[in-house]
């Protein structure tokens, strides 16, 4: 298995879990390593870059869906 592909299946299984905690850890791993985006051609880093924006933004969704709902079940309202 090549970095690029490594690289790819980890930003995925991020993007595919369920779980906030996964998520966050995935992203906080990746932010730690000042070199995960380097040494790829220009369409390798798109695509990962683009793999990395759906874990940031489908992260935010969750944990907004998540508060909303428990929002609704304290009868604090939306």
């Amino acid at each position: 298995m090549t970095r690029f592909e490594r690289h790819q299946r980890f930003l995925t299984r991020g993007v595919m879990s369920p779980d906030i905690a996964e998520r966050e850890a995935i992203a906080q791993e990746v932010r730690r390593q000042a070199d995960f985006f380097t040494g790829f051609s220009e369409d390798e880093e798109a695509l990962l870059r683009e793999i990395w924006s759906d874990l940031l933004n489908g992260t935010r969704e969750l944990v907004f869906a998540k508060t909303s709902a428990t929002r609704r079940m304290i009868g604090t309202g939306d």
